[in-house]
């Protein structure tokens, strides 16, 4: 588990929120049209109607004592992917170290589509 302990205050920051933030953080950026996820969790969710997670394709593990991430994301159609890739990488390590306060390993951006705005799939 990552999590941040803060020893003054005693506040715990679960992988769940971190990844929220993350999340959060990365549909902010022009480009971004959506997350994916995994497709046997795609279907869980369809079938058994459950909402999906807000955390929905973002993937946190540990990598030598910091902060490893994986993004599933979904990008418009236009949109130039390597330098769209390049600024959630620095913008999502921005906002880790400074907003979070955790410092990360590697960022890793998967594009999984392109969709045209507007486009309902």
């Amino acid at each position: 588990s990552i999590v941040r302990n803060e020893s003054i205050y005693g506040v715990r920051l679960s992988n769940d929120f971190i990844a929220i933030c993350i999340a959060s953080c990365v549909r902010s950026i022009e480009g971004v049209i959506d997350f994916d996820d995994s497709i046997p969790q795609n279907l869980s969710i369809n079938m058994l109607k459950r909402e999906a997670k807000a955390s929905r394709g973002v993937k946190l593990y540990k990598k030598n004592d910091a902060l490893g991430i994986d993004l599933y994301i979904i990008v418009s159609y236009g949109v130039q992917i390597p330098q769209l890739a390049w600024q959630i990488q620095r913008t999502v390590k921005s906002y880790v170290k400074d907003v979070i306060g955790i410092n990360t390993e590697e960022i890793n951006v998967h594009v999984q589509g392109v969709r045209i705005l507007g486009e309902n799939l």
